[in-house]
């Protein structure tokens, strides 16, 4: 996960040097690794010493409450940033048609992290072709509730095309490089 400009500290970097961030999707770490974390805290905690951001796909599969979202933002330092993933039953299950209560909730709850909130990372799913009639009232939609960074991972290749680009880029919404590429 890539994520630039940040309000962190610009010591040793020029105004215009974007900040890179760097984390794993998910904060679990490994037996393996284990001692290469600091030993006192909770994994999040541990995980926040070594890396600067995280994907939260725990959100892709289930919501979290309020609170959940504070403590983590408060579990962790001040530079740190939270990539959080959009609901699959937005994404996937919806396939971004009539999901605004679902979008509202969601981007409600994420909001409890604060200022440790990054970029919000949308995923669709392989099967899901570009539609401009579909994805640009949802982008329509999704920008007057939400003005932070997004990302979008996409994977079927009409989303590769000048229309998808178009959508994307007119909403200010930039492209995750999806694994395996496309």
């Amino acid at each position: 996960m890539v994520h630039t400009r940040s309000n962190f500290p610009t010591s040793n970097r020029t105004s215009r040097t974007p900040l890179l961030r760097i984390g794993c999707a998910g904060w679990s770490i490994p037996t393996t690794y284990a001692p290469r974390f600091h030993s006192e805290g909770t994994h999040l905690q541990r995980y926040a010493r070594v890396f600067n951001a995280v994907e939260t796909k725990s959100s892709f599969y289930l919501p979290h409450r309020a609170n959940t979202y504070q403590r983590w933002a408060e579990s962790v330092p001040t530079h740190f940033r939270f990539s959080v993933k959009i609901p699959k039953a937005i994404s996937h299950e919806r396939r971004l048609q009539g999901c605004d209560g679902e979008l509202s909730e969601f981007l409600d709850q994420a909001r409890c992290l604060c200022d440790k909130l990054g970029c919000l990372l949308l995923q669709v799913p392989p099967s899901f072709a570009f539609d401009q009639a579909v994805v640009a009232p949802f982008m329509h939609h999704f920008r007057r509730l939400h003005s932070g960074p997004v990302t979008c991972e996409l994977r079927h290749a009409f989303w590769f095309g000048a229309s998808a680009r178009r959508v994307l880029r007119d909403h200010g919404i930039s492209r995750a490089a999806a694994d395996p590429a496309r």
